[in-house]
């Protein structure tokens, strides 16, 4: 979920629980002015769209389950 309000997204476990706030307001890498849309690719990296930036941050989280 991204949250323009915080200027960060959240990851939540499948059953609801959040388990990560990412990023805040800046401009340096893992902030973001006024994300605005997110997408997930099939190899698990996260694509945000960081508008008043203009540019789309790619994350990409590892670990296990």
């Amino acid at each position: 979920m991204v949250d323009g309000a915080f200027n960060n997204f959240q990851i939540f476990h499948d059953k609801g629980q959040i388990l990560m706030f990412v990023g805040s307001h800046g401009d340096k890498a893992g902030e973001f002015n006024l994300p605005a849309g997110i997408y997930i690719d099939r190899n698990n990296r996260v694509y945000v769209g960081d508008q008043l930036n203009h540019r789309v941050q790619v994350f990409q989280f590892l670990g296990g389950s």
